[in-house]
């Protein structure tokens, strides 16, 4: 098998390469001598001169190197045979070669090579495969899949990964096996560590570990595509080679490890995040996901960045080398994506409980030596992924408690040493969480405590746990008989009570017992946005629906970003119900009105007494959005007595200095 002589017909041409005195490219021509030949100790030792030469690989060398793989790999081969066969150690020799040829990543300019490596990869696959499993022990004394062997399938598995990116089809990760082989590395070289080692890792190797986690990462690239097949082969190389541990439980070792082995490792440590966001980052049913999910990444992340935070100083901010702007903006991303992975607002409550608040604050002095770019980007991840969630109470009552914990004049000094723009994004969100909650302080009390219950029928308040759940949903509360009677057959409770069973709706880590109080709030939040911003949409009324009266028209509130949007739209049912009124027919108001939450379907109009102003809220529910139409009396008229008295009592509960309004119930 040695001795075979493999061609390929061949039309690229020779890369150029540098001169080097007057022995231009004597070591690619050395190189190129001993592929030919065979020769693993040539290979070897004149390889490992063209690595540190200033010499460039030819496409032509590469094609001959490449050949060495087409021949089928040996079956039924013992140990003691493979050690000493000459076919095996010239293939060896090769990978070597290639492994060094990665490590320079400098040394390939030929335009074709992307081609040659598409054309070589199944072959050159079967015997990465084929080495892998062997599991020999090599002549340099480790065993076969430790260090020299993983450090030579990892160059060459991201020589062909990084061709890859430049075809038009994916090649590699197309190809069945791909995914187990990549995990199976990656778990042997950089995830798996026995032993937590107290001081540094040793990094001094041609193959760093964040280049085995890189291969990984590359290869299941193309979940959407074709993910069950992918993530089931990462499932199977874990379950062989895990050690007895699950994906979340390898990953979150390792980034423990990675924090405690010292700032070098700082790369392995936005790898990770990165490796991990790449497993959540598709819509794909598969227990890997789950498994990530339900080990509560997310306060991990949190405590992880927090702990980052801790031990760099605004030096090691400036070294590119440790990256570690890239690690904030890889793990706030991380973060704030699993925001938007399920209904409701359990992780934005759980990153807030691990420390969310505070680590953004302790983050903030190094955001002036972040590159610019990555300072925008976490501050975008602050307004578009968090911000719209304090319109949610629960959210916004954890908010303001972790804001009052917090120190401060500590907090303030700390921001004032960031950016202007951390300032005024800071500064942003402590205003909205002040009023929002005073605002819900109003509503249901100056001292409206998270564990009060609210009638479902009749909206009555008590601190007490006596009222009764629906037996079918569990969620809806009535204080009464006669109030479960009147939701269920009046309020809509019969039709609505089988989907909130479907949904599975879970109580919040605040323990707030109904959703009705969350609704509530929003409904006078939302009020209250419009109110102060009634001139800005009776211009935008006759400019977008001119022609229509102004009691005719309808207000959207787009929460699901921020600050939130502002839509006007005509009502067409209350149009024709002054062309009827116009021609003396009376149209009833619809006896099916609803003010419930329903889920937005494109459609803006929504059921509801024509003689109320629709104000149709939008707000963030997962990966959608859920619309909630409420209904105003009179609202282009302005703000009557009570709402002035209302706003009144925000203002005083904004400044406790002035005199604190009367209690609502």
């Amino acid at each position: 098998m040695g001795s075979q002589k493999l061609k390929r017909p061949s039309n690229l041409p020779q890369a150029e390469r540098e001169t080097v005195g007057e022995y231009d490219g004597v070591l690619s021509k050395q190189v190129l001598a001993a592929a030919r030949r065979g020769s693993f100790y040539e290979l070897m030792q004149v390889s490992e001169a063209l690595l540190s030469s200033k010499e460039l690989f030819t496409a032509q060398l590469l094609d001959v190197l490449l050949c060495q793989f087409q021949s089928a790999v040996p079956t039924n081969m013992s140990s003691s045979t493979f050690l000493t066969d000459p076919g095996v150690q010239q293939r060896i020799g090769v990978f070597g070669a290639l492994h060094l040829l990665f490590a320079r990543k400098d040394a390939i300019v030929a335009k074709d090579i992307q081609a040659l490596l598409k054309t070589t990869w199944p072959d050159t696959f079967s015997w990465m495969q084929y080495f892998y499993t062997a599991n020999i022990t090599n002549q340099y004394g480790t065993s076969g899949s430790d260090e020299f062997m993983l450090n030579m399938l990892i160059g060459v598995f991201l020589l062909f990964l990084v061709a890859q990116n430049d075809c038009d089809s994916k090649f590699v990760t197309k190809t069945p096996g791909a995914a187990r082989l990549a995990t199976q590395l990656c778990l042997k070289k950089a995830l798996i560590i026995k032993e937590v080692q107290k001081g540094p890792i040793d990094m001094n190797t041609i193959i760093k570990p964040y280049e085995a986690i890189r291969v990984l990462f590359m290869t299941i690239q193309e979940l959407e595509e074709q993910g069950d097949r992918i993530l089931d082969e990462v499932v199977e190389a874990v379950r062989i080679t895990g050690e007895g541990l699950t994906m979340p439980e390898i990953l979150q070792n390792r980034i423990q490890i990675a924090l405690r082995a010292g700032l070098e490792e700082t790369k392995i440590f936005a790898d990770l995040i990165q490796l991990t966001s790449r497993f959540t980052l598709n819509r794909l049913a598969h227990p890997i996901r789950q498994d990530i999910v339900e080990m509560d990444m997310v306060p991990f992340a949190v405590k992880s960045l927090a702990e980052l935070a801790a031990r760099v100083s605004i030096n090691d901010c400036s070294n590119p080398d440790l990256l570690v702007s890239n690690s904030v903006v890889l793990g706030f991303e991380f973060i704030c994506y699993m925001f938007n992975t399920r209904p409701g607002t359990q992780w934005v409550l759980q990153a807030l409980n691990a420390g969310f608040l505070e680590m953004f604050v302790a983050w903030s002095p190094m955001f002036p030596f972040f590159p610019a770019a990555d300072r925008e980007r976490i501050l975008l991840f602050l307004s578009t992924q968090f911000m719209p969630y304090l319109v949610s109470f629960p959210v916004l009552l954890a908010s303001e408690d972790i804001l009052k914990q917090m120190d401060a004049q500590k907090v303030r000094e700390t921001v004032e040493r960031s950016s202007e723009d951390t300032k005024l994004a800071w500064d942003m969100l402590e205003k909205t969480v002040s009023r929002r909650a005073a605002i819900g302080k109003v509503s249901w009390g100056v001292r409206a405590h998270r564990t009060k219950f609210v009638c479902d029928t009749c909206c009555k308040i008590d601190i007490t746990s006596t009222f009764k759940k629906c037996a079918g949903c569990e969620k809806a509360l009535y204080c009464s008989k006669s109030c479960q009677v009147k939701g269920w057959k009046e309020r809509g409770h019969r039709k609505e009570c089988k989907e909130l069973k479907k949904q599975g709706l879970q109580e919040n880590s605040l323990q707030i017992s109904t959703r009705k109080l969350n609704d509530a709030i929003l409904r006078d939040v939302a009020k209250c946005d419009a109110y102060e911003n009634i001139e800005k949409l009776r211009i935008m009324a006759k400019e977008q629906v001119p022609g229509v009266h102004i009691d005719d028209v309808g207000i959207e509130i787009g929460y699901d970003a921020f600050p939130p949007t502002f839509h006007v739209f005509a009502r067409p049912e209350c149009i024709r119900a002054r062309q009827a009124s116009e021609q003396g027919v009376d149209v009833p108001s619809s006896s099916e009105s609803s003010l419930e939450p329903r889920r937005f379907v494109g459609d803006k109009m929504r059921r509801l007494d024509k003689e109320l102003t629709l104000l149709i809220v939008k707000v963030k529910d997962g990966e959608g959005n859920v619309c909630h139409p409420y209904g105003i009396a009179k609202f282009w008229d302005g703000m009557d007595d009570d709402d002035i008295a209302f706003e009144a009592r925000v203002q005083a509960e904004l400044h406790p200095s002035s005199p604190e309004g009367e209690e609502v119930c």
